[in-house]
């Protein structure tokens, strides 16, 4: 991982460029979960990355071996900001089940389905 990627200058203060293992992809932007042994003593009690959660390498190879491609990630007592949904790389599976529906036209009969102007925006028909 390098600090240049995510525009960190390199020769900055902040500037960093680490072997990482068992990095598995969160989103397409670039968020990884991935091992930091570097950082073990304050996992879970400081915030001490640039973006990416930070795990012990044993820990982190089990996420790697374990967690497949569209999975649900969940970070939680987390005092960062909350990702855009769509502004970071997120796709589908980081919305909340009712706004993900929404763009479903398979639950037109049921009480929480997209309104008719929703589904004639998802199923456009010709004239």
């Amino acid at each position: 991982m390098r600090g240049t990627s995510i525009g960190i200058a390199e020769g900055s203060s902040e500037s960093y460029d680490l072997p990482v293992y068992y990095a598995t992809r969160v989103t397409w932007s670039g968020e990884y979960v991935h091992a930091a042994p570097w950082s073990v003593g304050s996992q879970g009690y400081a915030n001490v990355s640039h973006g990416c959660t930070g795990m012990s390498t044993a820990n982190a190879e089990w996420f790697f071996e374990t967690v497949h491609e569209g999975d649900v990630v969940k970070v939680v007592n987390s005092d960062g900001h909350t990702m855009e949904p769509f502004g970071n790389g997120f796709g589908d599976w980081n919305l909340d089940w009712k706004k993900w529906r929404e763009g479903s036209a398979l639950v037109a009969a049921l009480p929480d389905a997209p309104s008719a102007a929703q589904q004639a925006r998802l199923r456009p028909q010709s004239v």
